[in-house]
């Protein structure tokens, strides 16, 4: 059995010494409550809290939305690298509630960069002209397309703007006993027709097969359902985002393997824990991600040697290539409008999503606080780089390069809200699948012309006056190939 240890400090003593006490005295105790009771009113005490941050700050204002160990080890590789190159003085802030960030672009009181924000924050922002568009630096495009899947970029596209840039990724993979497959004399399956043709087994050994939409609640996010319908080549929205896109058929077909799976063959709907039904081999295989792979890997040493990852299952084209579409983004990282250091912020951002750095903070996390702290970079040079075994490695880098993200529109949440019903109607309630998707589709027009007649797409009478742009990877695509030629 595999033990973690986990070493404070190591004492070298020469003969006749002795060790230091292993608790301090109460006298100590005390003096260091008053002094750090003093220390509080101090005004660098507070340097970690947005709170304090004034307006006319000759440095750039940074806000971290992530807890306060990682923004102390980042800040001092800020101190040891940043600040020393650039000869600058930037303290980083604890952002403890990223919705404060609304609060305090109201009230003019924003910082200049945001890390660590979800990964649809900046789409939030930009739609409301409060998020610096990140193509007006030059080089932007560029440096993200030689370091990061540009695909990541899709939520966080607003027309012909670029607002955000993924900082982390949650990567989607197959997760399989070995044992158990090898006792059922079974293949790790590639595709959904594959995995419904070992549904037959599992079900008769009283095991089962999960997917991340049945790890969920009633509410199925687009993380766990818009793989079926990219893999099939739905979308979502019609071309120019006036309508939702359900009854394209490309669409329809990915409703139909999306519900099929468990009405038809039996796969699992609802998985209250997928770690603990693995681990006890009730569900021996199922796709999963980045929390997942570190639960096995520190909290399940009995398995050692007993699991691995595969490319999560597709669906097979004409020409014998398999789509493998998954979500990957978790956190991104921003510029605001309203900050008047645009430049410094740039700068900064560049820096902090280098490989190197990206690298050197994952090494510096995982050194200091454990390997439970992995940073899961969205930097593909840096992860490449990462301390995890090879064969994993090339499994998750190879699905990342299937990374695939559902374009953001005003109407998102009633989109993604639907979408979620035509599972639930179908799967749960037992209704046709036709009349789900045709309820939802009526539900779904409906609020689409509400939300862009509000931000001015749509005209008092009806018309679209400006098309909503649903392909941005595309046209950064075609930038990028026009900025080589």
């Amino acid at each position: 059995v595999k033990q973690p240890l986990n070493l404070d400090r190591i004492y070298i003593l020469g003969e006749g010494q002795e060790l230091p006490p292993a608790q301090v005295s109460i006298f100590k105790r005390i003096i260091n409550s008053i002094k750090a009771f003093v220390y509080s009113f101090v005004p660098e005490a507070s340097q970690s809290d947005y709170a304090d941050i004034t307006k006319d700050s000759e440095e750039l204002k940074v806000w971290v939305n992530r807890p306060i160990q990682y923004v102390q080890i980042l800040q001092q590789l800020v101190d040891e690298d940043f600040n020393r190159k650039y000869n600058t003085n930037i303290q980083l802030s604890v952002m403890k509630d990223e919705q404060k960030l609304i609060l305090s672009n109201a009230a003019g009181n924003n910082p200049d960069v945001g890390l660590g924000v979800s990964y649809y924050t900046p789409y939030d922002f930009a739609i409301r002209d409060a998020a610096k568009n990140l193509l007006d630096f030059k080089d932007f495009l560029t440096f993200y397309n030689q370091n990061y899947n540009l695909e990541s970029l899709a939520p966080m596209c607003y027309q012909d703007g670029v607002y955000g840039a993924a900082e982390t990724v949650d990567f989607q993979v197959l997760f399989y006993r070995k044992d158990i497959l090898d006792s059922l004399n079974l293949q790790v399956p590639e595709t959904w027709e594959d995995v419904k043709k070992i549904m037959p087994v599992l079900l008769q050994n009283s095991m089962n097969f999960s997917t991340p939409i049945a790890a969920q609640g009633g509410f199925k996010t687009f993380n766990t359902t818009s793989p079926f319908i990219f893999q099939n080549n739905g979308k979502f929205l019609t071309d120019n985002g006036a309508k939702a896109a359900f009854r394209y058929e490309p669409t329809l077909q990915g409703f139909v393997n999306m519900t099929e799976l468990y009405n038809v063959y039996g796969v699992q709907a609802s998985v209250a824990n997928f770690y603990n039904s693995f681990r006890f081999g009730q569900t021996p295989i199922g796709i999963g991600g980045f929390s997942m792979y570190l639960q096995l890997k520190l909290a399940a040493p009995e398995l050692t040697g007993k699991w691995g990852i595969a490319l999560t299952p597709g669906v097979r084209r004409s020409d014998g290539s398999i789509e493998r579409y998954q979500m990957a983004n978790s956190t991104a990282c921003m510029v605001f409008e309203k900050s008047n250091k645009y430049e410094e912020a740039w700068r900064f951002l560049k820096w902090w999503l280098s490989s190197d750095i990206q690298l050197k903070f994952s090494n510096y996390l995982e050194s200091l606080l454990g390997p439970e702290y992995r940073w899961n970079t969205a930097n593909l040079n840096a992860f490449k780089q990462l301390s995890y075994p090879k064969n994993d490695r090339d499994i998750i880098i190879e699905q990342l390069s299937s990374q695939k993200e559902v374009v953001r529109h005003p109407a998102n949440y009633m989109l993604e809200r639907e979408v979620s019903n035509i599972w639930n109607n179908v799967v749960a309630n037992g209704k046709p699948l036709i009349e789900s998707v045709d309820k939802a589709q009526i539900n779904t027009d409906r609020e689409i012309i509400r939300k862009l007649k509000e931000f001015g797409f749509i005209d008092e009478e009806g018309n679209l006056t400006i098309a909503y742009n649903t392909d941005p990877i595309g046209r950064l695509r075609k930038m990028l190939e026009e900025s080589a030629n």
